[in-house]
């Protein structure tokens, strides 16, 4: 998936939750905050000790030093 194909989805699911899927195999579900051209704020939401934490985080489509045209 291009860099704007995944701004597009992001953008189609704001205020909606998303199930992320890592390499890994690990999956989160995220609520889709805020996205930009250059990056997306979400919450992850998290059970610990038995009490629901919710944390926001900013990602960036691209790290500086692998930009690709």
């Amino acid at each position: 998936m291009s860099t704007e194909e995944i701004i597009e989805v992001l953008r189609a699911n704001i205020d909606q939750t998303i199930k992320v899927t890592h390499q890994d195999g690990d999956v989160d579900v995220a609520l889709v905050i805020n996205v930009d051209d250059e990056g997306f704020v979400f919450d992850l939401a998290s059970v610990c000790d038995g009490e629901q934490k919710t944390t926001a985080y900013w990602t960036r489509f691209t790290d500086s030093g692998d930009e690709r045209s």
